[in-house]
């Protein structure tokens, strides 16, 4: 009788173990959703495309209006994850520049006025440098689907001899750029077209913006897609040689710049930029998984 016993005991405990061990195995795998990190990955690579809104403001022009300057960036995008903060490397490709222009009445006869009309316009290629540091509101939508984030960079813009744009509906390639000054009254219109120096235009910039971030996981990886847009102020004064000391014509000697005459470079911006993980090969006991 006891021999009948002790089986049934064993195969208890046997089938018991069989479908605990099954119940371990049907859990599925921590998903992507579940994951902390906001970008599936420490790192991370990818495409940034955008428009930037660009003027030269001159602090000696107070009667002038800006319409500014509309053209493009195209850049390569890398960063470093931690559960809510991104540090990023961003090098990118820009054509800004400025645009400007004022309206004078003038007595064209004794019950008569007309408006003198002038415009100025220039753009540039240049090369902008930037090291955005990103602060994520992790939770604040459920799931994590979209997150908010804010973020501030210094940014570094070297400009090129070149301008490549769109105008009047057409392709255009300057090498080098060109500033255009159009004067308009009655039934005159003056065009005036010259070469421009671009090297006095390099500018040290500080960014700030905001943005949303929506996160798709897929079968082996995730793309992440980010819209930010952003405000960009130029630190150094391009009306000036050099940056904040300037050397004295009489002793030679280095002295801080009083900036009564400024000229800096500013824009708006708007991003698209499109992510992809890095993922890392995970290891196991007696497989590397690819």
């Amino acid at each position: 009788m006891k021999r009948p016993i002790v089986i049934s005991i064993i195969l208890f405990l046997a089938f018991s173990l069989n479908m605990s061990a099954q119940g371990q195995f049907r859990k599925p795998l921590k998903s992507q959703k579940q994951g902390a990190n906001l970008a599936f990955s420490n790192y991370t690579i990818g495409l940034k495309l955008g428009c930037p809104w660009s003027v030269l403001a001159d602090s000696e022009l107070t009667e002038v209006a800006y319409s500014g300057n509309i053209g493009y960036n195209i850049g390569i995008v890398a960063e470093r994850y931690f559960p809510r903060l991104s540090i990023g490397i961003e090098g990118i490709f820009s054509q800004k520049g400025t645009k400007m222009y004022y309206d004078l009445p003038y007595q064209v006869s004794f019950t008569e006025n007309g408006i003198y009309h002038k415009e100025y316009f220039f753009g540039y290629n240049l090369v902008s440098v930037r090291a955005p540091l990103t602060y994520y509101f992790k939770g604040a939508v459920k799931d994590d689907k979209v997150v908010p984030y804010v973020f501030i960079a210094p940014q570094v813009d070297i400009p090129l001899h070149i301008n490549a744009t769109l105008r009047d509906g057409g392709f255009l390639f300057e090498n080098p750029p060109t500033q255009t000054t159009i004067t308009t009254y009655g039934d005159v219109k003056e065009t005036i077209a010259t070469n421009i120096d671009t090297s006095p235009l390099l500018s040290v910039n500080a960014l700030a913006g905001v943005g949303l971030m929506a996160r798709i996981p897929t079968e082996t990886s995730a793309i992440i897609i980010k819209f930010d847009i952003a405000a960009n102020y130029g630190l150094r004064n391009l009306a000036e040689e050099g940056f904040i000391w300037k050397q004295d014509p009489t002793s030679g000697e280095l002295v801080l710049k009083e900036n009564a005459h400024t000229i800096r470079s500013h824009d708006v911006e708007a991003n698209l930029t499109i992510i992809f993980p890095i993922k890392k090969r995970l290891h196991d006991a007696c497989y590397i998984y690819k």
